[in-house]
């Protein structure tokens, strides 16, 4: 198998056991949280809720093309979408749901934090996102998720 084909199958691992990482600690953290009768649980579905909608409409505004559009490179990882490239929205929604989660069990916000760097690098190196998206996506995903906690901790109490 070509170097390249080898490379570019371990990406596409990657960048689903990140996401599918993320996804599944994310569903059962909301549960543990309801069931458990935390007083923030709301806030894990409505924080990361609000913010995904926010991060989508900023995106489909800036309407920003991708690396394979811009240049004449094939993508690694499956990806057929032209623009909407600004800001990352799957390292945003990983850095929301990691900042959120801090806020209930900070170990496990700080992990899905770690997985979404890995997750950001992956994007960038799999030509689906600049540098400029994924930093962009979390950065934008931690300051929401972490301003937005913070509100509505101060508002359930």
């Amino acid at each position: 198998m070509p170097l390249q084909t080898t490379g570019a199958g371990t990406l596409r691992a990657v960048d689903h056991l990140c996401v599918a990482s993320v996804a599944l600690t994310y569903v059962i953290c909301v549960i543990w949280a309801f069931v458990d009768g935390n007083t923030q649980a709301w806030g894990l579905v409505i924080v990361p809720g609000l913010g995904f909608v926010l991060l989508s409409w900023v995106r489909a505004r800036i309407n920003a093309p991708r690396p394979y559009e811009l240049a004449a490179v094939n993508p690694l990882l499956d990806s057929s979408t032209h623009g909407k490239s600004f800001p990352s929205r799957h390292v945003g929604s990983g850095a929301l749901i990691g900042s959120s989660l801090v806020y209930i069990h900070p170990l496990l916000g700080i992990g899905v934090l770690l997985i979404t760097l890995v997750l950001a690098i992956v994007r960038v190196t799999g030509r689906v996102h600049f540098v400029r998206d994924v930093v962009a996506g979390y950065v934008a995903g931690v300051a929401f998720g972490f301003l937005g906690m913070f509100l509505f901790t101060l508002v359930i109490s």
